[in-house]
């Protein structure tokens, strides 16, 4: 079966469910539904000093864990499915890189297939550009504004060299003449079947049309002969050449008219403007002569960018011709994983466009537009056992998360009557590239709608369409029975190094925000500052420490004072993570309302008795009990310990 099949059944198998408006955790295993994320909510927490004020809002999205629990994964997640495919595409074990840092971290040697979509975005951006120059060079001549045509051109030129210059790649060069080569012995051997075929039927040679055509259905038509890549690229060098010529003989005639007709003072000097010459009576030439010249580039540079594209992913799909089932199986793992993390993101962005006091923050538009949103995955999960595997999924499910932007929208009458429009989602021109590239895979471009009145009060730039950027990080520690086993008898190293990473990703985010905004926390830069937490959250990622949850507790502070977006999850989002929330939402208690330190604990068991926290287990396995032991209990760090009486042996 294939892909496109097996999706299409699930779509259908969604638009014709009428059952609960989530994935239960008891649900996870049910291949039907392995597409949406487990256990997926939004909560939200109204903290208000009086009945009369109109309060404030903390909102963290809880879920499981984004991993592929139908399908085996003996060998691993996603990240190991994914290095070991890697190791494939090296010709000899000298391109290789050795040591501790290639088992865990991408490769310092790049891959054919890292090249290839590095090149192929590359050329789809000067392929825009150019698009866009054409289109203003159409412009500019219609106006009749030779000086600004001439600065066009000059663009265009310096584009067009650097696209003939990326063409020219080896990794380019290779992927044409394996393509071209491939075609040529395809044909050979096509051409030899039919010979046999006529031979085998007793049908006369002179009778049968040459090897050149093809049967159409209807008629014989000429079979197309793919000219060599160098001719390609030397076509698009003439059609811009022409058009260059073009432009300069026009300039010159456009010229010589202007000097006879101010020598003969038809024109008085003044009329000459500083950008070169203008001449009514050249509209409509420079318009016609332009036309055709532009037309011609521009069906070369489709015709190169149509062809590029053919030959790299020809050379994708030659580098996995030895493990075909491998990269087939790692394909639709990493769909599985990635719908779950496209999920939750837009769950998480659409309550954040719901709450009309941040989105008419100037500070928190300009922001979107500046350095985009922050999106801070906090992991529970242990390396160790069927764990190990999850916390593999969820990390490239996190780093895709890069590659999808988000556009505001207005919601229109109808979604605004059925109480908000649901999210649209559209590829965009580009593949995704980086340590785990993927020519078949686009950027993801998602329309998220807002209110007419919220929509009205956004900067001109978002209101014109301008993506916002996500900046997707993930922290991840263990704080399980299995987490103190990875500790003493297995390895964390994929954990340490994970963090390590993520850190390196949110001070960078902080180092661009930084230079946009003050400290949102103390200017002075004293101890509560958000430079001074950045350090500690530094601090604690490179400690080695048993069930070091300052990691994830600094992680949520940063994430939170850069007005980040904030998710928890655990393997079903349901008992670890219902620990961590209620912990943060007493936190954020004490820091930011003044929460007395005594009454500490006794909120955090009230959180944990009674609320959303003990339905949500309701919901999920008809029982309001968080599924811990006893013996689990003396594992788990104090501060994520169930009150006595919440807890039992139920079904995850």
């Amino acid at each position: 079966m294939s892909n496109v099949v097996l999706y299409n059944q699930h779509v259908a198998h969604l638009n014709e469910y009428e059952g609960v408006t989530f994935k239960r955790s008891t649900d996870k295993a049910k291949p039907d539904l392995e597409f949406i994320p487990v256990n997926l909510h939004v909560e939200r927490m109204l903290v208000s000093e009086d009945a009369g004020s109109k309060g404030k809002l903390y909102d963290i999205t809880t879920v499981g864990a984004f991993t592929a629990y139908c399908r085996d994964d003996k060998n691993g997640g996603l990240f190991r499915l994914l290095r070991q495919l890697r190791t494939g595409y090296y010709e000899n074990d000298a391109d290789e890189p050795t040591g501790s840092y290639a088992d865990t971290n991408q490769y310092q040697q790049r891959t054919r297939i890292q090249k290839a979509c590095s090149v192929l975005n590359e050329v789809t951006e000067l392929r825009l550009q150019l698009r866009a120059s054409c289109e203003r060079l159409s412009q500019v001549a219609i106006a009749v504004d030779l000086g600004k045509v001439q600065t066009v051109l000059s663009s265009m030129r310096n584009k067009t060299n650097r696209l003939t210059t990326v063409c020219a790649e080896p990794v380019v060069l290779h992927a044409a003449d394996s393509y071209l080569a491939a075609k040529r012995n395809a044909d050979i051997s096509e051409g030899g079947d039919r010979a046999s075929l006529r031979n085998m039927t007793d049908t006369e040679t002179e009778t049968q049309p040459q090897q050149t055509w093809k049967w159409s259905g209807s008629n014989f038509v000429k079979s197309p002969t793919m000219e060599p890549w160098e001719v390609t690229r030397l076509n698009l060098e003439a059609a811009f050449v022409c058009l260059q010529s073009v432009v300069e003989e026009l300039t010159r005639q456009a010229s010589e008219q202007h000097t006879e007709n101010l020598l003969s003072g038809e024109v008085s000097a003044s009329e000459i403007d500083q950008g070169g010459c203008r001449a009514s009576s050249t509209v409509q030439t420079l318009e016609q002569e332009l036309k055709p010249a532009l037309s011609k580039f521009q069906g070369c540079l489709e015709i190169v960018w149509a062809r590029l594209s053919l030959f790299l992913t020809f050379l994708t799909v030659m580098e996995n011709k030895n493990q075909v089932k491998a990269a087939h199986d790692a394909k639709i793992r990493r769909d599985i994983v990635n719908a779950q993390a496209i999920t939750t993101l837009v769950s998480t962005f659409a309550a954040c466009t719901q709450a009309p006091d941040l989105m008419t923050q100037p500070d928190f538009t300009r922001q979107l537009l500046s350095v985009g949103i922050l999106f801070q995955v906090e992991g529970l999960l242990s390396c160790y056992s069927n764990e190990m595997p999850m916390i593999e999924d969820i990390m490239v499910a996190v780093e895709d998360l890069s590659h999808v932007t988000f556009r505001l929208v207005v919601e229109t009458e109808e979604e605004r009557v059925s109480r908000g429009g649901a999210p649209r989602a559209s590829l965009g021109n580009f593949v995704i590239e980086g340590p785990h590239p993927d020519i078949n895979r686009h950027n993801i471009i998602i329309d998220m709608p807002v209110q007419a009145e919220v929509f009205s009060s956004l900067p001109r730039e978002l209101q014109e369409g301008r993506q916002i950027r996500v900046v997707p990080v993930f922290f991840n520690i263990g704080i399980s029975e299995k987490a103190t086993l990875a500790e003493k008898f297995g390895n964390t190293a994929l954990q340490d190094n994970l963090n390590m990473d993520s850190f390196a990703k949110i001070y960078e985010y902080y180092a661009q925000y930084s230079k946009h905004f003050d400290d949102p926390l103390d200017t002075s830069g004293g101890v509560n500052s958000l430079a001074h937490r950045v350090k500690m959250l530094q601090s604690n990622v490179m400690t080695r420490k048993s069930k070091n949850v300052e990691v994830l507790h600094m992680a949520a502070e940063v994430t939170r004072a850069m007005r980040g977006l904030r998710v928890s999850m655990c393997k079903s989002g349901k008992d670890r993570t219902s620990m961590a929330v209620t912990l943060e939402m007493v936190h954020i208690l004490q820091r930011n309302h003044n929460l007395a330190s005594h009454v500490f604990m006794q909120s955090l068991d009230c959180l944990r008795s009674v609320g959303c926290r003990r339905e949500n287990t309701l919901k999920n396995t008809g029982k309001r009990k968080y599924a811990f032991i006893s013996l689990q209990m003396l594992y788990i760090p104090k501060l994520y310990r169930a009150p006595s009486g919440t807890y039992g042996n139920v079904e995850t």
